[in-house]
């Protein structure tokens, strides 16, 4: 037959104005058994397990797992920390594979001129391509000979005005002008030039000169030179006086004067007139530069006045290019 344990309890009580009461709680069994002799203490009981050290190698965390012991005394609560393991971790899971494909196509077709514009330039097939002038097809036209060359090449005074400080830009601000004004003539036409010399530059060195085919007034085609070298050598065979439109020049005044005037700075030769070019056509006050008409005799048409003042104005005239 099994003895009861035997649990006394203990208190203490100190006078003296404190209190204090002290409970211990011991069980042992007589007769040997239950608890082989070992005594259980309320508090907190640390496992053998949970006091071990932490072993070599990587350190893997587990969940800490509070566990309760009751004893006959009261509760203790302990906590149990699981051991640490040696070793690798392996996670297991899906598996991610990713593929990435880039692929960059870049085609540049470049069109010769062949396939662009035929095989070959072709004159007398309509469409004009260098180096041809022209090409009004097979037979040619009044403008045009069947050999693709032009006929003739315009010439005619500009509607516009200036001082003898052409802006912005002088000579090549007069040449742009001229351009401006010949587009009235189609798009078959060649580019135009002023006849304007300065201080480094005259007609006889810029133009392109026309060699066997006259100048002509637009519209009634009014041959003016027969060419280049006729111009200069003779001079024009009728006054320069109408627009590219083929219009007649408005005039108000007596030849070589007020809107009669055209801006040259070139003598009957073609040259340029030595500091008569109004600075080089960026000056109006202080200087002067030559002066041609439209009116009157031709001998007057590029020099009928060698020192024109400057902040007078004056027209252009204006030559297409071969």
């Amino acid at each position: 037959m099994r003895s009861a344990p035997l649990c006394p309890s203990f208190t203490l009580v100190i006078a003296g104005g404190l209190l204090a009461l002290l409970t211990v709680g011991a069980c042992f069994n007589p007769s040997g058994n239950g608890n082989d002799g070992e005594t259980t203490q309320t508090g907190t009981q640390t496992s053998a397990a949970s006091q071990a050290g932490t072993s070599a190698g990587p350190t893997s965390e587990a969940p800490t797992t509070g566990a309760t012991t009751t004893t006959p005394g009261g509760t203790s609560e302990g906590t149990s920390t699981s051991g640490t393991s040696t070793g690798d971790t392996s996670t297991s899971g899906a598996t991610v594979e990713t593929l990435t494909t880039v692929e960059t196509l870049t085609t540049v077709e470049t069109l010769t001129d062949s396939e662009t514009s035929g095989d070959a330039c072709v004159c007398g097939d309509g469409v004009r391509c260098a180096p041809e002038e022209c090409d009004d097809g097979a037979i040619g036209s009044s403008f045009c000979t069947a050999g693709c060359t032009r006929k003739f090449f315009y010439v005619f005074t500009s509607i516009a005005t200036s001082q003898g400080a052409i802006s912005p830009d002088g000579l090549a601000s007069a040449d742009a002008l001229c351009d401006g004004e010949g587009k009235v003539l189609g798009s078959k036409v060649g580019a135009f030039k002023a006849w304007l010399s300065d201080s480094a530059t005259s007609p006889n060195q810029r133009f392109v000169k026309s060699e066997g085919r006259p100048y002509v007034l637009p519209g009634s085609l009014t041959v003016v030179a027969d060419d280049y070298a006729a111009l200069v050598a003779e001079g024009p065979s009728v006054m320069i006086d109408v627009h590219a439109d083929g219009k007649p020049v408005p005039v108000s005044a007596e030849a070589c004067m007020g809107d009669t005037t055209v801006w040259t700075g070139t003598d009957d030769a073609g040259a340029g007139v030595k500091s008569k070019h109004c600075s080089d056509w960026g000056q109006a006050i202080a200087v002067s530069g030559v002066q041609g008409t439209f009116v009157g005799p031709t001998s007057g048409w590029t020099a009928c006045n060698a020192s024109a003042f400057c902040n007078l104005v004056g027209r252009f005239y204006c030559f297409e290019q071969p």
